[in-house]
């Protein structure tokens, strides 16, 4: 994985089994207006990452990858950041999420992204490593895969609902926006 990290920034990880009890937990929990729950905003909403971090599976599974992404790093990676987000037909553009974008809260960035609904290829994440390679991503509810996301990526508009989760690992140390989106820390 380290490897194909290296070459093209991205790793797809397949299916994880136990999605549906983690979107099912969430459905359970309030929702707030936004990308993050830091930053309100009409027409996307998200979870508290309390309740990201309270339900089950994502949060294993996530520090299940500490060590790769301490490897890909090539220092001690932090798990910083949890977030599940919901988008539909009525999601206005977002140039810092829909937009072609780059993440800079930290030197580096190592994230888990993974798909809690059926999503076709008019909802995918673009991911794009240099002009000459880049690459979609959609599928069946669970599927997950690793990014840098210090190179270009973005998530389409979808036609339907589409609801994704991530954890985010940075390097050196815990970035500022943990403290500015006032994130708890992530018990190791």
């Amino acid at each position: 994985m380290i490897e194909e990290l290296r070459k093209s920034g991205l790793v797809r990880l397949g299916c994880v089994s136990w999605v549906g009890e983690f979107v099912d937990y969430l459905a359970g929990c309030e929702k707030y207006p936004g990308h993050v729950r830091a930053r309100p905003r009409a027409g996307i909403s998200c979870n508290s990452m309390q309740d990201v971090m309270a339900a089950p599976h994502f949060l294993q599974y996530a520090k299940s990858f500490t060590p790769l992404a301490s490897e890909y790093f090539g220092e001690t990676a932090t798990l910083w950041s949890l977030n599940a987000f919901y988008t539909d037909e009525k999601t206005p553009f977002i140039p810092s999420i829909n937009g072609l974008h780059r993440d800079q809260e930290a030197d580096k960035i190592l994230c888990l992204f993974v798909l809690g609904t059926d999503t076709p290829i008019w909802g995918s994440q673009l991911f794009a490593k240099d002009p000459s390679w880049s690459r979609l991503v959609f599928g069946a509810r669970g599927t997950a895969w690793l990014v840098d996301t210090t190179y270009p990526h973005c998530g389409f508009l979808g036609r339907e609902p589409r609801t994704l989760a991530w954890a985010r690992w940075a390097a050196p140390g815990v970035p500022l926006a943990r403290f500015a989106e006032q994130l708890p820390e992530i018990p190791t």
